[in-house]
C-alpha cells in the first residue's frame, strides 16, 4: 500500500511538471508570454462589460452587479472552451505517450 501511495505522489508531480512545461511551451512566442493567459480572459470581460455594462445599459440583477453575473459565466466558458479545443492538438502533439 505505502509503494502505490508513492508512485502516486510520483505520477502526480510528473503530471504537474509536465503540463508546467507545456503552459510555458504554449505561450513562449508571445510577447506577454504566461502573462497573457491572465491577460486575455481579463481584457475579454472588461469588453464584454464596457459593452453590455455600459453601451447597452444592462443593470444589476436582484441587487448583484452586472460583472458578477458576467465573470460567473464568462471565466468557466474561456476555460472550458480551451480546454476542449486544446485537447484534440494535444492528442495529436503527443501520440508517442
Amino acid at each position: 500500500m505505502k509503494k502505490k501511495i508513492q508512485k502516486f505522489f510520483s505520477d502526480i508531480g510528473f503530471l504537474l511538471q509536465f503540463s508546467l512545461d507545456d503552459f510555458k511551451k504554449k505561450y513562449a512566442g508571445s510577447v506577454v508570454g504566461v502573462a497573457w493567459a491572465v491577460f486575455q480572459p481579463l481584457f475579454t470581460v472588461l469588453l464584454y462589460w464596457f459593452v453590455f455594462q455600459l453601451g447597452l445599459k444592462s443593470g444589476s440583477v436582484t441587487q448583484v452587479p452586472f460583472v458578477l453575473w458576467l465573470i460567473a459565466g464568462l471565466l468557466p466558458w474561456l476555460y472550458i472552451s480551451e480546454a476542449i479545443t486544446g485537447s484534440m492538438p494535444a492528442l495529436v502533439d503527443y501520440s508517442f505517450l
